[in-house]
């Protein structure tokens, strides 16, 4: 996932389908923390 609206779809393609296990990963780039607050404006 690269942006926030790309989170927020499998979050909600996972609540549909709560009789199956998932796995959300989210990965951070190395930065500062006011550039990764900026990252879901992306």
């Amino acid at each position: 996932m690269h942006t926030y609206g790309e989170l927020v779809a499998a979050i909600n393609g996972a609540k549909d389908n709560l009789n199956s296990p998932f796995i959300i990963q989210v990965v951070v780039p190395q930065r500062s923390i006011p550039e990764n607050a900026n990252w879901k404006a992306n």
